[in-house]
């Protein structure tokens, strides 16, 4: 393997493209992610609550132990192929899927 002693030229800033920054990427998708974690929305979640019942995140939460809990899916879209579910939004297509301890054990 050899070694240049010479870098390679840079492009000059004019001929740049502008790109997303990675923080800017990984921002976009830390709110991609919170906006999962509401499910069908804060007036969904209200609706369960007064139902007395608590949501699913909220029962894993209960089960699962603290901070062990890794959700997998939950960037998933679903593919509607119904008329009447176009233009609708179900994050991670409604199911809550992933992996923690109970008890300590995996």
């Amino acid at each position: 393997m050899s070694t240049t002693e010479n870098p390679p030229p840079r492009a000059a800033a004019d001929t740049l493209v502008a790109r997303p920054s990675l923080r800017s990427l990984a921002e976009d998708l830390r709110e991609r992610r919170e906006r999962a974690k509401l499910g069908g929305g804060p007036e969904r979640i209200e609706r369960q609550h007064q139902q007395d019942k608590l949501t699913a995140r909220e029962r894993l939460a209960l089960l699962i132990d603290e901070g062990t809990f890794v959700e997998l899916g939950i960037h998933g879209r679903p593919h509607f192929s119904q008329r009447a579910m176009e233009g609708k939004d179900a994050p991670a297509d409604g199911v809550v899927t992933g992996y923690g301890k109970v008890d300590g054990r995996l």
